[in-house]
């Protein structure tokens, strides 16, 4: 699960599951759920973003922050979609659902 911990109460902001089915073979499976039912969601109702930044070699740990808050910075999130009626998956080398995905062929 994803939790905030930083929200008082704390809160179950995602979950997902991972498969390691025929690891030896294929990359795992990252699944976004509904961290109650188990059950597959919808980009729409997964309010969780995981950004990434570029790489930035040379630049000072202090300004990376600084930049990002100007939004100097272009960031991407690793959690996409084709719609959001379809499952995110976790667009990352090394997890099933980007090799999988038409767009990575």
């Amino acid at each position: 699960i994803f939790a905030s911990l930083k929200l008082k109460p704390r809160v179950i902001s995602a979950a997902s599951e991972v498969d390691f089915t025929d690891y030896d073979l294929r990359p795992p499976s990252v699944v976004f759920v509904d961290p109650f039912t188990r059950h597959p969601i919808a980009r729409k109702d997964l309010y969780l973003k995981m950004l990434r930044r570029p790489p930035l070699p040379g630049t000072p740990p202090e300004m990376i922050g600084a930049l990002i808050q100007q939004n100097a910075v272009p960031l991407t999130d690793f959690i996409q979609a084709n719609s959001p009626e379809d499952e995110p998956f976790l667009c990352m080398a090394g997890v099933r659902e980007y090799h999988d995905n038409p767009a990575h062929s």
